[in-house]
């Protein structure tokens, strides 16, 4: 007999406080702290460095759900990030994001789609 699977992952307050104290670390003037806990994962789980992990993070309104972008050249890719921080638990999140952040994707679904967005900052 399967074993029944949770319908819901929560995460324990002391958790919850020290990742929050790991993303104080990356506070600065002017950045939001879900941008702060991005360039934290960046860092420490994706392994950037310092300066490539910021410079990675576009989390701005008006984002389309992009927060952050890292180009790999010798792969040939782009990879694209979404973040979501609550500041309270317990907190859940909707669907409307997500579906943002995919609707967003189309943008970087071929070359000249990305060419484009290139072209578009320019003008």
């Amino acid at each position: 007999m399967r074993a029944s699977r949770p319908k819901r992952i929560q995460s324990d307050a002391s958790d919850f406080r020290a990742l929050e104290d790991y993303a104080k670390l990356y506070q600065a003037k002017g950045r939001t702290g879900s941008a702060a806990l991005l360039i934290w994962f960046l860092e420490t789980v994706y392994r950037l460095g310092e300066v490539e992990a910021q410079d990675a993070v576009c989390d701005r309104k008006h984002d389309e759900g992009i927060d952050a972008i890292v180009v790999n050249d010798q792969r040939r890719e782009l990879i694209l990030f979404q973040s979501k921080r609550r500041e309270k638990i317990p907190a859940t999140l909707g669907d409307v994001d997500l579906k943002n952040f995919v609707g967003s994707l189309l943008s970087f679904e071929t070359r000249e789609a990305v060419e484009h967005l290139g072209s578009v900052d320019k003008a």
